[in-house]
Order: C-alpha cells, then structure tokens, then sequence
C-alpha cells in the first residue's frame, strides 16, 4: 500500500481532514500530522521519518501554506529526498520557486468529485497533467486592442497641440567684451655716486617629489548561476554553525552564525564537497547578510543528495600605490653689479707771483 504525506497549514485544517479521508477510502495509507503524530512525540524526529517512509508528498497550496514555515521545511525535505511531489492548489497564490517547475492540480474550481477524480489518476501514474489553459474570448481581444489603438491616436494628437501652442523658449546670449590692459612703465634716475647695488635674479629650480596614494579596486564577488538552487538544512542538534567567507575554516568568520534548524539556499560547492556556498537572492531576508558565504557540509541535513556546480573563491583584489608628482620651486639669487659715473676734474691755469 502507497503511503501518502500531506502537507498544509493549520488553518487549512478542514480541507487536509476532508481529503485524507477520500484518499483512504480509495485504498491509500495517508499520514497527517493529526492521526500520525501521538502524545510525547517529537516533531523534529517523527515528520521527518514520516516523509522518508512515503511515496508520494501531497501539498496544498493556500496565501497560509506559502508563509509557513513548516510547510516550507517539509517540501524542502521532500525535494532532497526526491519523492514524487504533487501540488495542489487551493486558491491563487504565489508558488514557491523550489516548486515552480512542477506541475499543480488546480483545486481552485470547486468541483471536488472532478479534482479527486485527478488527483487519483496522478497518484496511480505518477504524472501530474498541466494545468487547462483557459479559452479566450477573442471578441473581448478585438474591443479591447481597439480601445487601445484609439487611445494611442488621442494621446498623439494632443501632444502635437501642446508641441505647436507652446510658446519658443528664449534662448540666452552671451557677450564677451575685451578690456584693454593698462601698461606702468617705470623711470630710473641714476645717482652719480660710486656705489655698487646688487640686483637679485631668481631663478625656479623644479624639483619632483612623490607622494604615493592608494586606490582600492572593488572586491570581485563570485556570481554563481546554478540549477538547481537547493535549500537545506542546519542540523536540528547543532547549537550555532558559524559561516565563512571562503570554503575552509582559515578563512574570517561572519559576525554572526546560523542556528539549528535554519534553512538557506545553496548555490555551488567548493572542489572537494565538503564546503558549501549560500546562494544569493535568498528568499528569507533574515539570511541576505550571509550570501556567498560558505559553510561546512557535514553540518547540513543530507547535504549530497542533489548535486552542486563547483565555484571558485575570487581573491581579494589589493591597493596599488600610483605615484604623484609635485614640483617644489627653489630660488636662486645672482648679483648683477649696476655700472657707476666717475667725473674727471679739469685742470686750471695758476697765477704766477712777480
């Protein structure tokens, strides 16, 4: 006889009751976590085991079902144990991505004898069919392509109003006038004196000097595009599980570490299995400040059960000193003697004494 794992919110409770009893009146074992578990049982140990001894893993989809999470822990453990997954879908909602690509029934319908009519057939074959694609009303298509059209020659035609009646914009001139620059010129008088005055000349010595600054290029960050993306567990027993940034316990720790029972997505691995990377866009933010980190593998629920891409660490990129040139201006003095004027005296007759 084929075991049947339901999964569901607690406030579905009503419909989980209604179809555990159709499917055991059709012949199937069905475990629910009402009939299955008993005063004193453990939640952690006995759902778990219940998943693992079934066939197939039977969900209902409801906006309650999608925020739980415990429902999310039971089809993240179904997925790595890779049962035959059936959703069901009660009510619009948005699917979960690691069950997006998996056919659905829709139970939205209300027509249960047509839907456990479904159902049975998708459990006897283990094929779950595509969901019916709704008929179109063509004439509805053609009024409202129509519509559209109209609205698009309006828009236009206004827009051309508004383009011819506003008024131009003034454009801004701008006018330069020159300024004649005034020119001193300076007078020299020369003193007839014998005297010497030094004239200092200065002249500019350029001398380099480097001063070296740093730039940091941006730390590359490995992108991993990977497919699958698996979400896993940390072991429910373990107490924190510190995360990395690099696949090896020399590598710096995070500030904070994960806890038991936390549940990430991972994305890749490192060459020899035993580290994991956390993918990003984790669905969680809880866990966004932990992406592209890595954790030890051995701490993980069943963590070979699907297999992972290998990525490589990008190193850190290092400062580059660039040298800066900065001239330093040295003055020199040389003394030009200033030429001087020496008078001659004339001689003069004497007068001679009889």
């Amino acid at each position: 006889m084929s075991r049947i794992f339901i999964s569901y919110s607690r406030k579905d409770i009503a419909i989980a009751r209604r179809l555990a009893g159709e499917l055991r009146k059709a012949g199937f074992d069905v475990w629910w976590d009402i009939s299955g578990l008993k005063g004193g049982d453990a939640w952690v140990r006995v759902i778990p085991a219940a998943i693992d001894s079934s066939q197939f893993f039977v969900i209902l989809l409801t906006k309650a079902s999608v925020e739980s999470q415990w429902v999310e822990k039971e089809y993240v453990r179904a997925l790595a144990r890779r049962m035959k997954i059936i959703p069901l879908l009660l009510e619009p909602c948005d699917v979960p991505f690691a069950l997006a690509n998996i056919n659905y029934l829709d139970f939205s319908a209300n027509d249960d004898e047509t839907n456990l009519k479904n159902l049975l057939e998708s459990l006897e074959t283990g094929i779950v069919p595509p969901p019916a694609t709704p008929k179109r009303d063509w004439k509805r298509l053609i009024w409202i392509g129509a519509a559209g059209i109209l609205g698009i020659v309006l828009f236009v035609s206004i827009l051309r109003a508004c383009v011819v009646l506003s008024p131009p914009t003034p454009t801004a001139t701008i006018e330069v006038s020159s300024t004649p620059t005034q020119t001193a010129t300076v007078t020299s008088t020369v003193t007839l004196a014998p005297t010497e005055t030094p004239t200092p000349t200065f002249t500019a010595t350029s001398t380099p000097t480097v001063t070296s600054t740093s730039t940091r290029s941006p730390t590359p960050t490995p992108t991993v595009e990977t497919s699958p993306r698996v979400e896993m567990c940390v072991q429910p027993e373990i107490g924190s599980l510190w995360v990395r940034t690099g696949p090896g316990r020399t590598f710096e720790t995070y500030p904070r570490a994960l806890s038991g029972g936390d549940c990430l997505i991972f994305s890749a691995r490192d060459e020899s299995g035993g580290w994991l990377m956390i993918g990003p866009r984790q669905p969680n933010r809880n866990y966004a400040d932990f992406e592209y980190g890595w954790v030890a593998a051995n701490f993980l629920e069943n963590p070979n059960q699907i297999p992972l891409p290998v990525a490589t660490p990008v190193p850190t990129a290092t400062r580059t000193p660039l040298p800066t040139f900065t001239p330093t201006f040295t003055a020199t003095l040389t003394f030009t003697p200033t030429p001087t004027d020496t008078r001659v005296p004339t001689a003069t007759d004497a007068p001679v004494t009889p």
